[in-house]
């Protein structure tokens, strides 16, 4: 071999990183051959306890077409933690992303209001097997949660005449996903009589994130007054802490202190988003920032 291609093929060597997780193709095709099975249960759930939720609010919403599309949920990448982690349990993490060509139409007081479109999702889901039997099913149950609040974007069309609609189905549809599925809320399943349903729901803390929110500087003007009515909002997972309204304020100093249960300071993550509060409309939102390995 020629002197300088060693040389830079030894230089380059170093450098060449691998992907923290690996691609499932084969799990990728497991997922497209029961998307049909799985997009009808989406839209047996949207039409009963979904609409449920709506019609509390808003009496006469019905949906009228529901079809999310032929374009299945995609595994962008899957890792198996080692022994070293949990000698008890295999813990696998799953990134997954959704960006289907759903069509959802839906109405109030029988005339067609609003249609969904363009809808994606991307998410983070662990899956926790435990525990580890020397007996069948070699496995005692299953714990499943997304790890962070999934990051969910939509088109909304033709309900801008309807004050506040808007908010409200967003609010809903993540108020929805965070209360079944966002750590520390989860799915449990127990595949072996002998397991304790209190172990298999237990959850292994890291610790505790304990957070200061002292103050804001220069924020916006909401409001007529040239002031704002600032407050703050955080999250770890579904686990979520408020600080006080400061009414007429722009350089607000709360000096609020709040604690997180944190499962896994490498994956998880810390949402801070600040709203001026209204009392006749929505509340205005005024920043935000995500924090990564506390």
């Amino acid at each position: 071999m020629d002197r300088d291609v060693e040389e830079l093929i030894q230089a380059l060597i170093p450098k060449v990183t691998f992907p923290d997780k690996e691609k499932a193709e084969w799990l990728n095709e497991i997922i497209a051959q029961l998307w049909p099975s799985l997009n009808c249960y989406i839209i047996k759930y949207c039409r009963g306890k979904l609409q449920t939720k709506i019609k509390k609010k808003f009496e006469s919403f019905r949906f009228e077409e529901l079809d999310f599309g032929n374009q299945p949920p995609k595994i962008d990448g899957i890792k198996v933690y080692n022994k070293s982690i949990s000698k008890d349990a295999i813990i696998i993490d799953f990134e997954v992303f959704y960006d289907g060509d759903c069509d959802i139409n839906f109405s109030m007081s029988g005339t067609q209001i609003g249609r969904i479109k363009d809808f994606q999702m991307g998410v983070e889901i662990r899956v926790i097997l435990k525990p580890i039997l020397y007996k069948l099913p070699i496995v005692g149950g299953m714990q499943m949660f997304f790890l962070n609040i999934p990051d969910i974007h939509f088109e909304l069309e033709g309900i801008t005449s309807i004050p506040g609609f808007s908010y409200f189905a967003r609010q809903k549809i993540e108020e929805l996903i965070n209360k079944k599925l966002v750590f520390p809320n989860k799915i449990t399943k127990r595949f072996s009589k002998s397991v304790d349903a209190v172990e298999l729901k237990s959850i292994e803390a890291e610790g505790i994130l304990r957070v200061h929110v002292f103050e804001a500087r220069d924020l916006e003007k909401k409001d007529v007054t040239g002031k704002s009515d600032p407050y703050a909002v955080l999250n770890v997972g579904a686990q979520e802490q408020k600080t006080k309204v400061i009414n007429r304020e722009l350089n607000p100093q709360w000096d609020h202190y709040c604690e997180f249960i944190i499962l896994d300071p490498e994956v998880q993550q810390l949402h801070f988003k600040l709203f001026d509060q209204d009392e006749l409309s929505e509340d205005d939102f005024l920043g935000r920032l995500v924090s990564r390995n506390f």
